[in-house]
């Protein structure tokens, strides 16, 4: 009977450890992995919280409730939300990359901003040591969820979404 209770309270214990879950394993759901891969790749290249709040602040850069562009925006914020890595003499991207981030003019920061989150993403793929299965699976949800941010922003099969389009690996538009 005790073995019983014991089983019992240790499955209880695990079921309701958030660490525990399958929606917080960014390997399953896209919407951890963009936020997981954008919080990595900032945190690895240092990106100053200049630059970050700057994208954050550029409401021309998202989609609104896209899931892949708000999960983008997550990943951004949470780099102002920490003290890690905040030494800007040791940034990694180049200046030119940090400022065309930071452009006033839309469609450069636009496509700093895909080109940025198509890093990110290849490399946290690595990062994790996901299979090529496991990546196919996730370009599927990616995939999904560009889907769903374009039919937000009104299907224009133009309409160019930097979050979107870096996350899925699009080629630039001519």
């Amino acid at each position: 009977m005790k073995l019983y209770i014991i089983a019992t309270l240790c499955v209880a214990l695990g079921a309701f450890n958030p660490a525990s879950q399958p929606d917080n394993d960014p390997k399953a759901d896209f919407k951890v992995f963009i936020r997981e891969a954008v919080k990595s790749g900032l945190d690895e290249n240092n990106v100053p919280e200049s630059v970050v709040s700057r994208l954050i602040d550029n409401n021309k850069l998202w989609v609104a409730k896209c899931p892949i562009c708000d999960n983008v925006k997550a990943g951004l914020k949470s780099r102002l939300n920490h003290e890690r890595n905040q030494d800007t003499t040791n940034v990694v991207l180049s200046p030119g990359e940090l400022a065309n981030l930071s452009s006033p003019n839309d469609s450069v920061a636009k496509a700093a901003l895909k080109d940025l989150v198509d890093v990110f993403v290849q490399r946290y793929y690595a990062e994790l040591g996901m299979t090529e299965a496991e990546i196919a699976a996730m370009e599927e949800q990616l995939l999904g969820g560009r889907k769903q941010g374009m039919g937000l922003a009104g299907g224009d099969e133009d309409f160019y979404c930097a979050s979107c389009d870096g996350a899925c690996h699009k080629p630039d538009k001519e």
